[in-house]
């Protein structure tokens, strides 16, 4: 029989309020060990196409589209673009760029920063990067700390947990470079946060759920096929929450107000995105779904030949494109090997009737599944010459949280060495990413096993150190 910590179990406040301080600690550590390492320089068409929105954003002149990249530093070198009414424009998601941009305007016209002198464009790209992204995978790794220690986790188990999703996870390397899989991981995982605070009563529960709709919002409108499926469940949940008197003892016109105190909060990114689609193209649709729009000018000569945007730059039969992403070459289970025990326990939670996450984790499976197979069978360059297979980093953080049940159901001591042995090969394979997430494209073939072409990496980084030191 299995003996569960539920959550009508957790802390009092006053616990809560005594490790305050070790949360803000978490942020600061782990804020520092980003700035340690966050990259430089765009070296991907994904953050080149991106940063190129963000200048445009910011210098272009009233006679041209706010958001063409025609005449930006990168709108040349990336292939992620499309070509509409004789302008540029990046096929990304404007919102994220957009935030960017609030950061370079900024930079831009308070300390005459320009991201066409080269000799401030790495300082700019490496600001921007620590600002958006590292900032809010900061901060989702410190509530994830405060949420173990909500859970009844005791401090030890709470820093290794935490640092299972900072330094063993994918999280990790691409937290370092501009992009949106991180930024919407750590926005799925803030959104939970909220909404299990409201689950717990804790302060406003109108509050909480607004909150946990904005950062759900936020989420979907940066990585809409990632971070789609917990807007959805949460969305669901909270719905269950406004509708079942189980949830709250107060009239019916209390759960609208929780559901529509959600849904304020969920709409607000929602909405803006749909506006700065309809911006850039006259349609509300999202601009990569566009594929009549790509041109072949866009992604010319980056392999040496003309090709489509919209197609694969690999010839892999479908099966074998799907085993790799999972298991094999470029696998998400491979390259973070943890997430296997956070599928069993997340399972375990959802078949626990008595658990009041219950209803959630089976929600989260319900559109987690198909949304992965709809993207196994979707896509079929596994995200470039990037480290694994970077589409299932948005779900990292939030599946991460299910591992707190290793240590709050009787978990047999086998399956805790069998954890801990998972999170040794987690880490290293993390940290080996850190050398170059977006891959080396040009050095070796993109669709080879990147945990060598990353190692070949580094072995030469510190081959010329080394020579360097000899000489």
């Amino acid at each position: 029989m299995l003996d569960t910590v539920y959550l009508d179990e957790a802390p009092t406040m006053g616990l809560v309020i005594l490790h305050r301080h070790e949360v803000i600690a978490i942020f600061i550590l782990f804020l520092l060990f980003f700035a340690i390492f966050t990259k430089h320089v765009g070296s991907s068409w994904n953050d080149q196409s991106r940063f190129a929105t963000i200048e445009a954003i910011v210098e272009n002149p009233d006679s041209m589209p706010r958001f063409a990249i025609d005449f930006t530093t990168y709108g040349w070198w990336t292939g992620d673009k499309i070509f509409d009414n004789q302008h540029f424009y990046s096929t990304k998601p404007p919102v994220l760029s957009v935030l960017g941009a609030g950061i370079y305007y900024f930079l831009h016209d308070w300390f005459q920063m320009d991201y066409s002198n080269p000799e401030q464009e790495k300082d700019i790209y490496f600001i921007i990067t620590l600002l958006l992204i590292g900032v809010i995978s900061a901060a989702a790794l410190a509530l994830f700390y405060d949420l173990m220690r909500r859970l009844g986790l005791s401090k030890k188990h709470a820093v290794f947990l935490t640092a299972a999703v900072g330094f063993g996870s994918l999280m990790l390397p691409y937290t370092l470079v501009f992009n949106n899989h991180t930024f919407a991981g750590a926005s799925v995982f803030i959104s939970f946060y909220f909404l299990y605070k409201a689950i717990e009563h804790r302060g406003s529960r109108g509050w909480n759920l607004f909150l946990a709709g904005l950062f759900s919002g936020l989420a979907l409108t940066v990585d809409i096929a990632g971070a789609g499926p917990f807007a959805a469940a949460f969305l669901i949940f909270t719905l269950t929450m406004g509708i079942n008197r189980r949830w709250h003892k107060h009239v019916r016109m209390y759960g609208a107000a929780l559901i529509g105190s959600f849904l304020l909060g969920f709409l607000v990114f929602v909405i803006a995105h749909l506006y700065f689609n309809y911006q850039i193209t006259g349609d509300w649709k999202p601009i990569y779904t566009k594929h009549a729009l790509y041109n072949k000018l866009a992604v010319e000569g980056y392999y040496g030949e003309v090709i489509s945007s919209k197609e694969s730059f690999f010839s892999e039969n479908r099966f074998r494109y799907i085993v790799n992403s999972l298991v094999g070459i470029r696998g998400i289970f491979l390259y973070t090997p943890l997430l296997l025990f956070s599928f069993y326990f997340m399972i375990k939670v959802a078949l626990d009737r008595r658990n009041r996450l219950a209803l959630l984790s089976k929600l989260i499976l319900i559109f987690l599944i198909p949304a992965w197979i709809y993207l196994l069978f979707a896509t079929k360059n596994y995200g470039g010459t990037s480290y694994g297979s970077r589409y299932f980093i948005a779900a990292m953080p939030m599946l991460f949280f299910f591992n707190a049940y290793l240590f709050r159901y009787a978990t047999s001591e086998k399956l805790k060495g069998w954890f801990y042995e998972g999170f040794r090969l987690s880490v290293l394979i993390a940290i080996i990413g850190m050398a170059f997430p977006w891959g080396v494209a040009g050095q070796l073939p993109p669709s080879n096993f990147s945990i060598f072409n990353n190692l070949q990496y580094w072995t030469h980084h510190f081959l010329l150190t080394l020579a360097e030191i000899v000489q």
